[in-house]
């Protein structure tokens, strides 16, 4: 495996904790990215590379 990935709702502060605790790296917003109740939100994309732990 060389890249895992975490989609947290924008301004969903702490789900967004979760992968800066670990280390995560912010890399872009995914717009229009998830529908939940009828409605689309963007998601933050934040991920972690097998060279990054090294």
């Amino acid at each position: 495996m060389n890249r895992v990935q975490i989609k947290v709702a924008v301004g969903n502060a702490k789900s967004a904790a979760i992968p800066k605790y670990f280390g995560f790296i912010f890399g872009d917003i995914e717009r229009a990215g998830e529908l939940h109740n009828q409605k689309y939100h963007d998601l933050e994309i934040y991920s972690l590379l097998k060279t990054d732990s090294q």
